[in-house]
């Protein structure tokens, strides 16, 4: 490395969390302190003494991806591509723009589908 000092633009933020969905909403919630965390929803959690989690709600992966990706990928990377595609919108980047010209930083919790799978699978 030289040495030389390279520029970076921030031109595209996405966000999918479970206190808001778009940047706009998420950047609401979290100002005001809303917490994420509540009852667990996606399945009973009956004899795993934990009740409380912060599931993504009313996320519906097919707007995002075909059924048969959506039935192939674990759900923490749709939800990765989601808020990819916000930060790409917002960048308001072309469609058939350079993807080596591109940088994608994402942050994902994906313990939790595993711990869900691993939770029915003890049952």
């Amino acid at each position: 490395m030289s040495g030389e000092r390279r520029r970076v633009v921030v031109t595209g933020l996405g966000v999918v969390t479970p206190i808001g969905d778009t940047v706009d909403s998420f950047w609401r919630a979290l100002v005001a302190g809303t917490s994420g965390v509540r009852p667990v929803g996606r399945f009973a959690p009956d004899g795993l003494g934990v009740h409380l989690t912060a599931e993504v709600r009313g996320f519906d992966p097919l707007e995002h991806a075909d059924g048969r990706t959506v039935r192939a990928s674990d759900p923490a990377a749709i939800l990765l591509l989601a808020s990819a595609r916000q930060a790409l919108a917002q960048a308001g980047l072309p469609g058939d723009a350079d993807p080596r010209a591109i940088g994608v930083i994402a942050g994902v919790d994906v313990a939790h589908a595993s711990i869900s799978r691993a939770a029915l699978l003890m049952r």
